[in-house]
């Protein structure tokens, strides 16, 4: 990833914007990393991959809320079938 000063992007704002479409450019200020400039259609899978990493997560924590009120639910009837069975 290239590193440019801020004040070198001020100055070459256009050269910076074309090389932003084939590479990410990390934008310091004062020394210190203080953006990162991609072209759209990184940007766009980028926001892909943090929407499907999202549903991913969704699903995932649906599946183990199942499982919980399965377990549950077999825990409870078990329990109810040893007060049967101490009866």
């Amino acid at each position: 990833m290239r590193v440019v000063a801020a004040s070198e992007m001020k100055n070459r704002l256009g050269a910076y914007f074309e090389a932003a479409q084939t590479e990410p450019l990390t934008v310091e200020r004062s020394g210190r990393p203080s953006v990162v400039v991609v072209s759209v259609v990184e940007y766009e899978r980028l926001k892909g991959l943090e929407q499907s990493t999202l549903e991913h997560g969704y699903i995932q924590m649906a599946a183990d809320q199942a499982r919980e009120a399965e377990a549950t639910q077999w825990i409870n009837a078990l329990a109810v079938d040893m007060t049967h069975e101490t009866r």
